[in-house]
């Protein structure tokens, strides 16, 4: 008998499922699941284009000399834009996934590699803002922070659930 399974034997059974519910919950795991992660994947998608409608940043302040001026709030037009229709094509690369039983895994795959990159960049973003970047001004150089607000965190939290979606939909057989 392997030390392994010596050890196993001792955890009671009650304990184990515990262990394994721990990790995921059931009704997480339920609800990931719906649909084969394609309802997941356009609720992520929604809600990164709901993110890009609410406020992203708030308390954008510059400080010059030591002494901390209210800079504006937000991002402009253009960035909120992209940044919808970012979230469109995460939920059509979804909804695709479900009108395409053939091409559904190749599909994920895109669905996976740019939610993580959105992920990654409204993160980034996030940690410049919180850090601050230099820059210059007519009083000089200038340090720019800002926090985010509700919208930079739905969009955080539609591109972790899109990547989620992506690897629950190419790890589950296609249904015909």
């Amino acid at each position: 008998m392997s030390e392994r399974a010596a050890i196993g034997d001792h955890i009671p059974a009650a304990a184990q499922n515990t262990a394994r519910q721990f990790l995921v919950s059931s009704r997480i795991r339920e609800i990931a699941m719906r649909g084969n992660g394609s309802v997941l994947a356009v609720s992520g998608g929604i809600a990164i284009c709901a993110g890009a409608l609410l406020p992203f940043t708030w308390h954008a302040q510059a400080s010059v000399d030591g002494a901390q001026v209210l800079s504006g709030f937000g991002i402009g037009l253009g960035y909120r834009l992209i940044s919808f229709v970012f979230g469109a094509v995460l939920a059509g690369l979804a909804y695709w996934t479900r009108r395409s039983p053939a091409r559904r895994r190749r599909i994920a795959m895109g669905a996976l590699v740019t939610s993580v990159l959105g992920f990654v960049g409204y993160a980034l973003y996030t940690l410049i803002g919180i850090n601050g970047v230099t820059a210059n001004s007519d009083l000089g150089p200038t340090n720019v922070s800002w926090y985010p607000s509700i919208g930079l965190l739905l969009s955080i939290a539609g591109c972790a659930a899109c990547a989620i979606a992506a690897v629950i939909i190419r790890r589950t057989p296609a249904q015909r």
